[in-house]
Order: C-alpha cells, then structure tokens, then sequence
C-alpha cells in the first residue's frame, strides 16, 4: 500500500511540473524572444567589445586608438587623480581587455611608450607631452606622447 502511494505521489508531482511548464511556456519564450531582441538590437562596437562602460569606458576612444596607431606601436596604461572608485575596480579587467583589443601592439612602460591611455589623468600634470587625440568624456583619454 505505501509503494502505491509513492507511486502515486510521483505521478503526481510529475505532472504538477508538467502542468506548470505548459502553462508557463508562453512566459519563457517571451523572455528569450526579449533577450534576442536585445542582443540584435546591439551594434558592433558594443558586441566587440562587451559592456564598454564597465570595463573601458566608451568604445570611441579605442576605435580611435586602432585607427591612430600602427600596428606595431608600444602603449602604456596610466591611472590619475581623477579616478573613480568604478573605473579603478575596472582598472585590472581594462588592462588585460586592452592586451587582446589592441593585438599585435604591445603594452609596455610609460617611460617607454609612444601612445598613452589615460585614466583620469590630469593633462597638465604629464608635462605638455600628452597630445590627446581621443576623449571619451568618462574620464579616459587616448594620445600620442611627444619625445
């Protein structure tokens, strides 16, 4: 008697789930109809580079920075006083992003670098050799540094 029980308690949870399901289904399909519709609402640049204002600010500064430098330019990265507490927990992800987005340039030693990304910099403090090329107006700035 208890196995039938079981059994019958199995069958009917089964089809609870399944009746659910069926009832829900319209739900579900909507909702991955809406991501879709999103997702192809989307523009090359943001599916390029990801979410761009998490990790790297607005993508114009780096679609300058692949038209402006060869490709085998040296960059260098840099953070100022200007920072804000989201771009420096983006900071890190930026700096790798940047690695692959930038290929086959090569990061490298402000010292030693010809173009720069700036990250809440302030321009005057690098001296008059940062030419700024490209302002992304969150803070991010792309240039050439002046020998």
């Amino acid at each position: 008697m208890a196995r039938v029980l079981i059994r019958l308690g199995v069958v009917a949870c089964v089809a609870l789930a399944v009746a659910i399901g069926a009832a829900e289904l319209g739900t579900a399909l909507g909702s991955f109809d809406s991501n879709a519709d999103q997702n192809a609402a989307r523009g090359y640049l943001n599916h390029l580079y990801a979410d761009p204002h998490n990790i790297l600010g607005r993508p114009k500064v780096f679609v300058d920075a692949l038209a402006w430098m060869p490709e085998d330019a040296t960059y260098a990265v840099i953070t100022g006083p200007r920072m804000d507490v989201r771009g420096s927990l983006a900071r890190p992800l930026a700096s790798a992003y940047l690695r692959f987005l930038l290929l086959p340039r090569r990061r490298t030693e402000p010292a030693s670098a010809r173009w720069l990304f700036c990250y809440g910099c302030d321009v005057p403090s690098l001296g008059g050799r940062f030419q700024v090329l490209s302002d992304g107006g969150q803070g991010i700035l792309f240039g050439r540094l002046r020998r």
